[in-house]
């Protein structure tokens, strides 16, 4: 996931965190938006400030930490079948 994307509203953050919430993942990868030259994104407006991006991306990534958490602890104990190739 990528927060910080240029013109996403808290309204829009929220959304997404309702979306981890209601998904219950057990791993999950989340970045920062990162402009690039030459890109749609670049040009795109209104940028999202380097603060907001850095607080919205901590918190996605602690509600996701302790969703890969529960997820761990859920399986102390269980034998789970093992596929090799």
């Amino acid at each position: 996931m990528i927060v910080g994307v240029p013109g996403e509203t808290d309204a829009d953050f929220e959304a997404t965190l309702d979306l981890v919430r209601a998904v219950n993942y057990a791993a999950c990868f989340s970045f920062k938006y990162s402009r690039r030259p030459g890109t749609p994104g670049a040009a795109m407006v209104p940028q999202i400030d380097e603060g907001v991006k850095s607080e919205r991306l901590a918190a996605l990534q602690a509600l996701l930490n302790d969703q890969q958490v529960a997820f761990n602890e859920s399986q102390i104990g269980r034998t789970l079948p093992v596929l090799f190739e």
